[in-house]
């Protein structure tokens, strides 16, 4: 009986530890993900259309594919693979 109490705390207190810590994990992201933010509407401020701009670009989509990596992440899904997304992109521009 003893044996059987014990193993039902030991379980629920790791399970507790387990939520915990991936809660604090999630808490300490949102300034990362602020910081992904800020940056990206940093580098988006003045943009036209030179070399320069579309590097930018570029930068900000990486900068906004790391964050939401980083967010799916705290949630459990997955983004799309790029392939997908740019494939998607190429056929939207097609069809218009």
């Amino acid at each position: 009986m003893a044996a059987a109490l014990s193993a039902f705390l030991n379980r629920t207190y790791l399970q507790m530890y387990g939520q915990t810590l991936s809660q604090l994990n999630r808490y300490f992201e949102q300034p990362v993900l602020t910081g992904y933010y800020l940056t990206a509407e940093r580098l988006a401020q003045n943009l036209g259309e030179d070399p320069e701009s579309e590097m930018r670009r570029r930068i900000i989509d990486q900068v906004l594919e790391a964050s939401a990596r980083m967010n799916n992440g705290a949630s459990g899904e997955e983004p799309p693979p790029p392939a997908k997304r740019q494939a998607k992109k190429k056929r939207a521009a097609a069809t218009e």
